[in-house]
C-alpha cells in the first residue's frame, strides 16, 4: 500500500505577546495589542509576570504564560524560546524595552540613548542637546553649567523626569548610571508609527499629541492623526534600516525624542484610523503583505484615565478653570478610547477596578 501524502500543517494564527517585566508600564499596551490581534482573527497568548494582568483578562486572550518579574534580556529570550518550542507562533511582539532587546539585540543602538543621537544624525534628523553623565558628580557639573528646567533620563528604557529646580534635579539623579541630561523643550510632541518589513513600510500613521500624562514627560492622553510628512518618512526609513516589526518614533518639535521598536500605548488610534499595526505585521510574517497603508487623518484619541489626571493637574496649577476642564473632558463622538473600558470586553476594566480598590484599602490602612 502506498503511503498517503503528508498533509501540510495549518497556518498558525497564534501570536506571543511579551509583557513588560516592569509590571504596570506595559499594561495598557499589552491589552490593546491583544485586543487588536483578536479583532483580526489571531489568537494572542500573553507572557506576563502579573497574575492580575488586564491583557490576560481580555476575552480575546487565548492564554497566559508566566514570566519572572525580575527577568533580564537573557531570561526573556530563554522564556520565549521555551514557549516557542511548545507552540508554533506566527510572530512574537514585545511591549517593553527588555523584550525588544531580547528579540532584536542587533538593534540595541536605537534603544540605548547613548548611541541614538549618532544614528539620528546619520539619518539626517536631529536630537536635543544631550549630556551623558557617568555619576552624580558629572550630573551636578552639567547642572552648574546649564539653565533649568532640565530633563533626566535613563540611558535605556523609560522614566524621564523633568527637574524645574535644583532640589528636584538632585533627587532625579539617583541612578542607575549612566544617565542622560537634556534641556527641557516646550515644543509640540508628535510621532510617526507603523510597520516595517523587508526594508519597506507596510503601514504608517502620523499623530500629534494634544495632551500628555504625566504633564511634563508622559504618554499621549489625547492625540489626533495628522497628514503624512513624506520627507520625514524617508529619513525614518534610513534610521530604522533593516529593522522589522511595529515601531514608533517620537518627536519633540523637530527633534527625535525616542525610538520604540515595539507596540505602543495608543495603538487603538491607529486601528480606528484604518491601520491595525500588530495584525499587519503578523500578516506579513505569514507572507501576506499588500500595498502600503496609511492612517486616515483627523481621527481623535483619548486615554480617559490619563486625560482626567492631566486636566486635574492643570486646574490645580491654575492653568485651567473648572469651566475649561469640563469643556475638555466632555464626551466627543468618534473619539477612540485608549483605556481598558469596553462593553464587549469587560474583564480588563474589572481587573483594573479591583487593583484600584486594593490600593485604596492599603492607603486607608
Amino acid at each position: 500500500m502506498s503511503a498517503l501524502p503528508a498533509t501540510p500543517p495549518a497556518p498558525s494564527h497564534d501570536v506571543l505577546v511579551v509583557d513588560d517585566p516592569d509590571v504596570g508600564k506595559g499594561a495598557r499596551t499589552t491589552l490593546w495589542t491583544v485586543r487588536l490581534l483578536g479583532d483580526a482573527g489571531y489568537r494572542p497568548y500573553v507572557m506576563t509576570p502579573d497574575p492580575r494582568s488586564m491583557a490576560a483578562a481580555s476575552r480575546r486572550c487565548a492564554g497566559r504564560l508566566p514570566l519572572s518579574r525580575d527577568a533580564d534580556e537573557q531570561a526573556v529570550r530563554e522564556a520565549v524560546a521555551g514557549a516557542s518550542s511548545r507552540r508554533r507562533y506566527v510572530a512574537v511582539l514585545a511591549t517593553g524595552d527588555r523584550g525588544v532587546l531580547a528579540l532584536h539585540p542587533g538593534h540595541a543602538g536605537l534603544i540605548d540613548k547613548r548611541e541614538l543621537a549618532g544614528r539620528v544624525a546619520d539619518a539626517g534628523l536631529t536630537s536635543p542637546e544631550t549630556w551623558i553623565v557617568a555619576d552624580r558628580a558629572e550630573a551636578m557639573t552639567v547642572l552648574d553649567g546649564s539653565s533649568l528646567p532640565l530633563v533626566v533620563k535613563p540611558a535605556c528604557g523609560h522614566g524621564a523626569r523633568v527637574a524645574p529646580d535644583r532640589a528636584t534635579f538632585e533627587r532625579s539623579i539617583a541612578g542607575p548610571f549612566p544617565m542622560l541630561v537634556q534641556p527641557f523643550l516646550d515644543e509640540p510632541i508628535s510621532s510617526v508609527a507603523g510597520v516595517r518589513h523587508r526594508g519597506r513600510f507596510l503601514a504608517l500613521v502620523h499623530q500629534r499629541f494634544t495632551r500628555i500624562w504625566p504633564p511634563d514627560a508622559g504618554m499621549a492622553s489625547a492625540s489626533v492623526t495628522t497628514p503624512p510628512d513624506l520627507e520625514l518618512e524617508e529619513r525614518i526609513g534610513v534610521l530604522l534600516d533593516d529593522y522589522e516589526g511595529v515601531f514608533q518614533v517620537q518627536f519633540i518639535g523637530t527633534h527625535v525624542m525616542d525610538v520604540n521598536l515595539r507596540v505602543y500605548a495608543s495603538l487603538s488610534l491607529a486601528r480606528a484610523a484604518g491601520v491595525n499595526l500588530p495584525a499587519i505585521y503578523c500578516d506579513a510574517a505569514r507572507g501576506i503583505s499588500g500595498t502600503m497603508r496609511r492612517a486616515r487623518t483627523g481621527v481623535t484619541y483619548r486615554w480617559f484615565d490619563g486625560d482626567i489626571r492631566h486636566v486635574a493637574s492643570e486646574v490645580r496649577s491654575g492653568h485651567l478653570t473648572w469651566r475649561d476642564a469640563a469643556s475638555i473632558l466632555r464626551p466627543r463622538p468618534g473619539t477612540v478610547r485608549g483605556g481598558p473600558e469596553s462593553v464587549s470586553d469587560p474583564g480588563p476594566l474589572a481587573v483594573r477596578l479591583r487593583a484600584e480598590l486594593a490600593a485604596l484599602g492599603k492607603r486607608s490602612r
